[in-house]
């Protein structure tokens, strides 16, 4: 589990680069939510490193806009990020 600290403001959450993660790591599931309940204002954007290729649903980024969203994704162990 990776967890992202607490904070206050706008920000962002880079995902592993596909697919130099592990064998065992191939379909694992990541679920980021906006716990203090200002993603409405302090979005949260979730991305992929601009020169990997990998992409989240034919996007290089997505983005938590509302207040205590989510976001579940799963990796296909190759190149790409599925929203569940």
């Amino acid at each position: 589990h990776t967890r992202y600290p607490l904070v206050t403001g706008v920000q962002t959450c880079a995902l592993p680069i596909l697919p130099t993660i592990s064998a065992a790591d191939a379909g694992r599931v990541y679920n980021i939510k906006d716990l203090t309940g200002s993603g409405a204002t302090n979005t949260i954007t979730v991305n992929v490193a601009a020169a990997s290729g990998n992409l989240i649903d034919g996007a290089s980024s997505k983005v938590i806009n509302t207040a205590y969203g989510s976001m579940m994704l799963q990796s296909d162990g190759s190149n790409n990020w599925m929203i569940l």
